[in-house]
């Protein structure tokens, strides 16, 4: 925890993504041989002083100073081969590892996206379509046949046909077949699986008709019926009556809910009602509370009455829907927020939707054309088609022939098939799985695109270095934060604690540095027994004359009737526990209820201001011994290496007043 902490200090004081280091950017100062250029320090000075980097000689001076006895720290650090160590060279791989899983999405395309998802939001789309669903574990014939049969529907559609006439006729979606295929109002983001729905439905104009369009549904015609501004989300309550589904009940239904309504309007409490009278039990416990939601929540009827509520408290006249009547409450309304406020949200959720498979995929053949890679089609075909059966065995080999380079990139690297070959091995459960179902050329081909974004991939972590210089950066000083937290756990903090003799003499030299502060030494006295009313004024008197240790020898001749314990208070603490700040001064006398044990205290002694011994001030004593060594190693990598400071280029930042 301790490493942690201290990690997550320095990533706040020198872990900066700083920007790319100009040609003519100065060295601002050195340790031996070792610059550090002026961009670099004007950044972190910047960012950690925030509102307060006014570039004054005296702050940048300060803060100077400060990343010079850091970069000293570093140096000797790397003098000891700490940076060679096996166990830190995994923690900064880990934490490169963490790093580069930003860099190697498309950021562009992910921004794009976001913003999309958020102007898309914006609008509510009126939207039918004609669904033809794929036949199950169908034939590549009966997909033809689907597809066929969607490219029809739009024709007719387009040419003037019907559409609602269309979508009763040919829609295999059953819900929205009868009512003409109307959909009612969608809006941005579609679950995941409809990302090419939702943008044929956002490109098309009002009443346009769409190409075939694929979802995990199947294959849809769209006809887009109108749009309005986003509603955004409403907060609301309900109260319900059920109609059975075969509407027996309808007019008693229908009668009980308005006598709910009139009951309402008379200033009935509303949370009272829906407690008494709604059928939907999981609200109804809730003074019928249904919670926060956007449109294509419930049923049509229920959210055009839900979103029509002007204010919180209104309620609306009693509604139908397709399960009973209701009348809904309105608890806040919540209208669409800023791109800035929704962002962070937004790029949460396109991370886990489809889309970010477009990020992907363009970052890729980004990569594929910065590289330069060029592909061998030829020697990629005669290594797929030379695989047999055994191919989707455990038992497959990699075969043993001499490697012929499948790709290659412009810096002269190159994978063959035998890395292939390698790759596919590693994929031993995918090519069982497979078995029976398709050819091994099939299943090849498509892992050998997955190989080669892989390859990719890889290929853009390698040299994210040298791609990125606010990459490059952080990694310098996550490893430099690393290596400051050994060598100084090294030299200071283990030596502090450790260092028993050490400690001792710095408590010794320091001593009038760790005092106790003027202290009253109290004893609580407890007296039970038959006698403890006499005894007790028997020990009140004894006390002042006579030490406690001698009084309860005294008391206790015969039998155990005084106990005590001492306490040692502070002047203020002494007031907190209602005693008063005066040497033989004793409290009145406290009887316990139910024992009748008599209590009282006494102010023993005052004692003036004295030190602590070095087990009561170890905590204290520790640290300041630890400054001590920090200040003692300092000086003495000072002495070690040169620090050189180019005082023109100090001299060109500092503003003067």
């Amino acid at each position: 925890m301790q490493k942690l902490n201290f990690l997550l200090v320095m990533a706040c004081c020198f872990s900066m993504a700083f920007p790319a280091l100009a040609q003519d950017d100065p060295i601002l100062f050195s340790v031996d041989k070792t610059g550090v250029p002026l961009s670099e320090f004007q950044y972190i000075y910047t960012k950690n002083n925030r509102d307060n980097a006014d570039y004054s000689r005296a702050s940048v001076t300060e803060y100077l100073d400060l990343y010079t006895r850091f970069k000293l720290k570093v140096m000797r650090a790397r003098e000891l081969q700490l940076d060679t160590i096996t166990a830190l060279r995994k923690e900064l791989a880990g934490y490169r590892m963490q790093l580069a899983k930003s860099y190697l999405n498309d950021k562009e395309v992910v921004d794009k996206l976001t913003r999309e998802a958020y102007d898309r939001m914006q609008w509510d789309i009126r939207v039918a379509h004609i669904l033809i669903k794929p036949v199950p574990n169908g034939t590549p014939e009966d997909q033809q046949r689907a597809e066929e049969k969607a490219q029809r529907a739009a024709q007719r559609a387009k040419s003037g046909e019907d559409f609602a006439v269309l979508a009763k006729e040919l829609s295999e979606d059953q819900n929205t077949a009868t009512n003409g295929g109307e959909l009612g109002f969608v809006t941005a983001m579609l679950p995941s699986g409809f990302y090419e729905v939702e943008n044929t439905i956002y490109s098309l104009r009002d009443g346009e008709i769409s190409d075939p369009v694929h979802s995990t549904l199947g294959i849809h015609v769209f006809k887009i019926l109108g749009r309005r501004p986003a509603r955004g989300e409403v907060e609301a309550a309900h109260i319900f009556v059920r109609v059975k589904s075969d509407g027996s009940n309808e007019e008693m239904a229908r009668q009980k809910i308005f006598a709910v309504y009139q009951n309402l309007k008379d200033g009935k409490l509303f949370e009272e009602l829906a407690a008494t009278v709604s059928d939907d039990q999981q609200t109804a416990k809730r003074g019928g509370y249904i919670g926060r939601f956007g449109i294509n929540s419930y049923d049509p009827a229920f959210e055009e009455a839900a979103f029509n509520l002007v204010g919180p408290g209104a309620f609306s006249e009693p509604v139908r829907t397709r399960v009973g009547w209701h009348i809904i409450r309105l608890v806040n309304r919540f209208p669409l927020v800023t791109y800035d406020d929704e962002q962070i949200r937004l790029e949460g959720r396109i991370t886990k939707d489809e889309r970010v498979g477009v990020a992907k995929a363009a970052m890729i053949e980004t990569i594929k054309k910065e590289s330069g890679l060029v592909e061998n089609h030829q020697a990629r075909d005669t290594f797929i088609n030379s695989l047999k059966e055994d191919f989707f065995t455990f038992q497959w080999n990699v075969p043993t022939t001499d490697p012929v380079s499948l790709i290659h990139f412009t810096d002269g690297s190159q994978k063959t098939d035998y890395d292939f070959a390698q790759f596919l091995r590693t994929k031993t459960r995918e090519r069982m799985r497979a078995a029976k179902t398709t050819l091994p050329q099939v299943v090849a081909n498509s892992m050998y695109k997955e190989w080669i974004d892989e390859i990719l991939l890889s290929y853009e972590e390698s040299r994210l270095e040298k791609k990125y210089p606010d990459f490059r950066a952080l990694m310098r000083e996550y490893e430099e934060g690393i290596l400051l937290f050994e060598v100084t756990k090294s030299m200071v903090w283990d030596k502090a604690s450790q260092d028993t003799a050490g400690l001792i003499a710095f408590h010794s030299m320091h001593r009038e540095d760790y005092l106790w502060p003027e202290r009253a030494d109290v004893i609580h006295l407890s007296v039970e027994g038959p006698q403890a009313v006499k005894v007790t004024a028997k020990a009140k008197k004894l006390l002042i004359k006579h030490s406690i240790e001698r009084v309860t020898t005294k008391l206790n001749k015969k039998e155990q009737q005084v106990s005590f314990l001492r306490k040692r208070y502070t002047r203020e603490e002494l007031t907190a526990a209602g005693l008063v700040w005066e040497e033989g001064w004793m409290s009145p006398v406290q009887v316990e209820e139910g024992t009748g044990i008599q209590k009282f205290s006494v102010v023993s002694k005052l004692l003036p201001p004295q030190p602590k011994a070095l087990d009561e001030a170890r905590g204290y004593v520790i640290a300041d011994y630890q400054d001590f060594l920090e200040k003692e190693w300092v000086e003495s990598l000072r002495q070690r290496y040169s620090v050189k400071v180019n005082e023109a280029v100090l001299n060109s930042i500092i503003v003067r007043p």
